[in-house]
């Protein structure tokens, strides 16, 4: 398992909002805020029968209910209608009555925080990789606003009202369209309800798009009769419709033949199938006419999320450095298949033309579509080798270290279709699902969780780790070893969200079985480890006294029993030691040991130094915490040497609105307004301050205020390792 390398195509699914080349220009030019239109495709054909609902739709937007309010307007109907599609047609027509236009890709939360972050990003507003915070992606919707620019923001595809509520802004140039299956729940928005293609006539809208897709001209009443019937089989959805045609444009299906076509799909009557049997109909006669290797592609596909399906999630797993010693587990015909590359782009293109795909370079699979494909799987053949599949090419792409922030572009481009596929999986895990599909999706899970946590989205984070635990208690036993890994993740997570006690009895769990069936191992030394740093966050969600004390026990002793595991197996001044002594400087803090955490920080920045070209932002972080407290103790100028490192390799590693960034700012100019107030050199600190205030926009009255706060002279003896570090 490996990285991934994402590629243009890979890096805008990862926003979810326009193509790469729209963003590249856009990051050039955007600053100050400037036109822009961004569209997650282009309309390849004429869109009929819609001009009523586009100029309904031009009117209600026009509408405010008070001068302050936003324009808010729905398009609602079920799958296949042509939501997006009357959107994307409606920026074409109107979209230069804005001075701006940005699309959202509003399928769950976390899309939605993305496509508003990447206008973020672009406009300068927060800086590449930041953390996906509603608080923050309402703070770049204001800015807009403030702009007085008129914009208008498409949300497409919303799941439920209260996914979007929080993330829409107000102001009188702002207009907001959304596209929905949901009917209900929007009271705030002037409703479109939209209905399917009129299909009574030859003349009317469905039938001409049937016969304009399918490339046929007919001539004779019967032929006519014809075409008429088969829109209507089709239910007038264009979706449907246009699906069905392809199939007498690229393999030369007369009408005749494509009604015998759709008359051999057989509809099952299923309670959980949520579209007309005329979509299931065109999908299964248009999945019957693709090639073998076509169907390898879209049966895959159809458990990745609708939108950002890069090439690259087949064409990279093969340059995993463990895809020769796993690629067993995948069926022989899509390990064949994704090594050669020729073949499957031939198959993608396959797929393209007979609409089971969209797009171009960054494929999407409209809802309807995979919702049919993964019924046709569970129904037809109760065969999930695709599902397998899926999850088994995304664990060879998910980057194993998903806690680093170099990391987080492809977990955030990968992490839509890992949660895709397993909100559709979920349920056939017990049976249908079978090892080896199990081990892939655990470890896609369990890296989903570290890098959500890592995203602030504890909720998450937990429901994800908890689905981890149940997986891998079903796959190898509720007493294997690997248990106590998935128990002491859970933990992690549990312990952020306030649930300590549920968090401290799943890390006893852990340790225990680790100690029972691999004692002293490396394992058993981390999870000790994460017991100690459990202690400590409890200690911090703690009131009581007596409470905090047991808290300290806990945490000294998961300490000291982990050390000796963690020298033993990795060295002394190994690199997975640095952490144990940055947890251990914070143990004697809290127990006001202050010459002993000194001691503690230094040994871990002697260790960290040691790694810092490979390492950097854990350099930035060390030098930052030693800084910190030796300026606490009255030792600034031996601060000043560490907070200015901190800055150093913070400004190095991260964007240039990185938070980090500016907490090191912070420290080393409060570091510099305590060196002036202590009459070293007050000029040159003085200056340096004032540097950092202007750069960073330091409220200086409000800095010195906090400056004041902090000794001028030592308050203790520097230990030796930090003498020697000096």
């Amino acid at each position: 398992m490996t990285g991934f390398g994402i590629g243009e195509a890979a890096a805008a699914a990862q926003i979810g909002v326009f193509t790469w080349k729209g963003w590249k220009t856009l990051r050039k030019r955007f600053s100050p805020i400037q036109v822009l239109a961004s569209t997650p495709f282009q309309i390849s054909r004429e869109v009929l029968g819609r001009d009523e609902e586009l100029a309904e739709l031009h009117e209600l937007l026009k509408k405010h209910a008070r001068a302050e309010i936003t324009s808010k307007a729905v398009v609602k109907g079920e799958g296949g209608r042509g939501k997006t599609t009357l959107a994307l047609e409606y920026i074409r027509v109107h979209g230069g009555d804005y001075d701006a236009v940005w699309w959202v890709n509003a399928a769950d939360e976390e899309s939605t925080l993305d496509s508003i972050f990447a206008l973020g990003e672009a406009a300068g507003m927060v800086a590449e990789g930041a953390v996906r915070k509603a608080a923050t992606a309402r703070q770049i919707l204001q800015k807009i606003c403030d702009s007085e620019k008129r914009w208008l923001f498409v949300y497409d595809n919303v799941d439920h009202p209260k996914d979007i509520t929080k993330l829409i802004i107000q102001g009188v140039s702002i207009s907001v369209l959304v596209t929905s299956r949901v009917s209900a729940g929007w009271p705030d928005f002037l409703p479109l309800d939209l209905d399917v293609l009129p299909t009574k006539t030859f003349e009317d809208p469905g039938v001409q798009l049937l016969v304009k897709e399918a490339r046929l001209q007919p001539v004779d009443a019967v032929e006519k009769a014809l075409a008429v019937t088969i829109a209507q089989e089709l239910g007038g959805l264009p979706h449907a419709i246009i699906m069905a045609a392809a199939l007498c444009a690229f393999d030369g299906l007369s009408l005749e033949d494509l009604a015998a076509r759709l008359d051999e799909v057989i509809f099952f009557e299923d309670p959980t199938w949520d579209y007309s049997a005329s979509v299931f109909k065109a999908v299964m006669a248009s999945y019957a006419a693709l090639s073998d290797d076509a169907k390898l592609v879209v049966d895959t596909c159809a458990w990745f999320a609708p939108e950002g399906i890069a090439e690259a999630l087949f064409l990279e797993p093969p340059q995993s450095p463990t895809w020769a010693l796993r690629a067993d587990e995948i069926s022989t015909d899509l390990k064949a298949l994704v090594e050669n590359t020729t073949a499957l782009r031939t198959a993608l293109r396959n797929a393209r033309q007979r609409s089971m795909l969209g797009g171009d370079d960054l494929y999407t699979m409209h809802r309807t579509t995979s919702a049919a494909l993964r019924a046709h799987q569970a129904k037809e053949t109760h065969d999930f080798k695709a599902a397998r599949g899926a999850a088994f090419l995304l664990a060879e792409l998910f980057p194993i270290k998903a806690s680093f922030s170099e990391n987080w572009p492809a977990c955030r481009a990968l992490e839509p279709h890992s949660r895709s596929l397993w909100a559709q999986a979920a349920e056939f895990w017990e049976g249908a699902w079978k090892s080896p599909g199990w081990e892939s999706m655990d470890f896609l899970l369990n890296q989903m969780s570290i890098f959500q946590s890592r995203q602030g989205r504890v909720v998450d984070s937990v429901d994800t780790a908890r689905a981890s635990l149940t997986l891998t208690q079903a796959r190898l036993g509720k007493e294997h070893r690997d248990v106590a890994v998935a128990y002491g993740n859970l933990a992690n997570e549990l312990v952020k969200t306030g649930e300590v006690e549920a968090a401290r009895e799943m890390i006893a769990k852990a340790v225990a079985l680790d100690a029972e069936q691999r004692e002293g191992s490396v394992y058993h030394g981390s999870r000790l480890y994460q017991q100690a740093l459990i202690a400590l966050r409890a200690f911090d969600q703690s009131g009581g006294e007596a409470e905090k004390a047991d808290f300290l026990t806990e945490m000294e002793s998961a300490l000291k029993a982990a050390r000796p595991i963690r020298e033993k197996n990795h060295g002394v001044e190994s690199r997975e030691m640095a952490p144990w002594w940055n947890l251990q400087a914070q143990l004697h803090l809290l127990k006001e040991e202050f010459a002993p955490m000194l001691e503690a920080r230094g040994q871990s920045y002697v260790i960290v130094a040691k790694f810092a070209t490979q390492d950097g932002d854990s350099i930035a972080s060390s030098a930052m915490n030693l800084g910190s407290d030796l300026l606490e103790l009255g030792h600034a100028e031996a601060g000043l040497r560490f907070l200015q490192e901190a800055l150093d390799k913070s400004r190095a590693i991260f964007e240039a609105k990185h938070p980090d960034i500016r907490n090191a700012a912070g420290w080393l100019e409060r570091c510099h307004r305590v060196l002036a107030r202590a009459g070293k050199a007050q000029e040159k600190h003085h200056e340096a301050s004032k540097e950092l205030c202007e750069e960073f926009a330091f409220d200086e009255d409000e800095r010195a205020a906090i400056a004041a706060g902090y000794p001028t002279k030592p308050q203790i003896d520097l230990p030796q390792n930090v003498k020697d570090l000096l």
